[in-house]
């Protein structure tokens, strides 16, 4: 029953059963919890603080700061993959753009662009791979960090995604999600790639390839 619907009833003199009063209770101490955390962003003159209301704090996430989407799609001129070679996904086109804070460029098309930023700050990153129809080995997608030498950063950052074994009979399909961050100190990041490997015995096709990075938060550098 929705909110609304309780009070009516309360209105028309009936009483709540026991789990619609319960469900009153819950809903009315999220409401007052909402409330004092909207209260915190307020101003002295009752405006958004903009000192506070910047994503300063995971806590304070509403959700993506800046994002950006690339994918590999190309009907006929696939990428072609070699045996047992962690290789660089040449990316076709830019989906989407929000903020400043990536870019992407066609003349350099294996590499997502990140702006240097003053705070330790979380990435998501999340998307697809389709590869070419063949029942040997396995394929694996890596999340691979660069510093402004194009030097991979490691340990701890580059990792892999996933792994899936081949799929006989059909196209190997999966999707990845994880997070990468920016540590002050340990390492600059400023460019990611998206590297992917096989091990079929030859030469395969990534058909398909779609890579989302997502800011989501950031922390002040100590």
């Amino acid at each position: 029953m929705q909110l609304g619907d309780l009070f009516a009833k309360l209105g028309q003199g009936e009483a709540l059963t026991s789990d619609e009063a319960q469900s009153l209770r819950l809903v009315m101490n999220d409401l007052q919890s909402q409330t004092n955390n909207l209260s915190a962003l307020g101003s002295a003159f009752g405006g958004i603080d903009a000192s506070i209301g910047r994503f300063r704090e995971l806590a304070c996430n509403f959700g993506p700061h800046a994002l950006i989407a690339v994918r590999l799609y190309d009907t006929g001129n696939f990428q072609s993959i070699a045996t047992a070679t962690e290789t660089n996904v040449v990316f076709s086109e830019l989906r989407a753009l929000w903020g400043n804070v990536f870019s992407w460029d066609a003349s350099n098309p294996t590499v997502i662009n990140v702006r240097n930023l003053s705070e330790s700050w979380l990435l998501r990153v999340n998307g697809s791979c389709v590869w070419q129809t063949n029942s040997t080995g396995y394929r694996y997608t890596v999340i691979a960090p660069y510093d402004a030498n194009d030097v991979l950063l490691t340990p701890g950052v580059a990792r892999t995604l996933t792994t899936t074994g081949a799929v006989n009979g059909v196209q190997t399909t999966y999707s990845y999600s994880d997070g990468i961050h920016r540590v002050p100190g340990v390492n600059t990041m400023s460019t990611i790639k998206l590297r992917v490997g096989q091990t079929s015995g030859g030469n395969l096709n990534l058909e398909y390839a779609s890579c989302m990075l997502e800011l989501i938060g950031s922390l002040p550098t100590p």
